[in-house]
């Protein structure tokens, strides 16, 4: 299971519009960058051509600090994704601290 259906969408949020507005680049372009710049691994995925070329252009353009800042704000200490063919492992990261009884935290 992913995200909730009442769980909001990132991409959707008003901040990351916001940002996306201000540097001329789509809202994904704004979260990949992100994620970029916390040196994390990201592996997106498209079908549309366009999309695979945006996806790409993620180089060209850095997000500020105040930017990063805004963006880092939203971490609530909660999981968006639940995988359950994963909970058993024992490098499932999320297992000690999820309280209900499918290992993930309330949305």
């Amino acid at each position: 299971m992913f995200r909730s259906a009442e769980y909001p969408k990132v991409f959707d949020h008003p901040t990351i519009s916001n940002i996306a507005t201000l540097l001329q680049k789509s809202n994904a372009q704004v979260v990949l960058r992100f994620l970029i710049q916390l040196n994390v691994g990201v592996v997106p995925r498209s079908s549309d051509s366009q999309r695979q070329r945006q996806n790409l252009d993620v180089f060209g353009f850095s997000l500020n600090d105040d930017q990063m800042a805004q963006m880092e704000a939203f971490d609530t200490g909660k999981r968006i994704v639940y995988l359950p063919i994963s909970a058993h492992s024992p490098h499932f990261p999320f297992g000690a601290n999820c309280p209900d009884d499918r290992g993930q935290t309330e949305f």
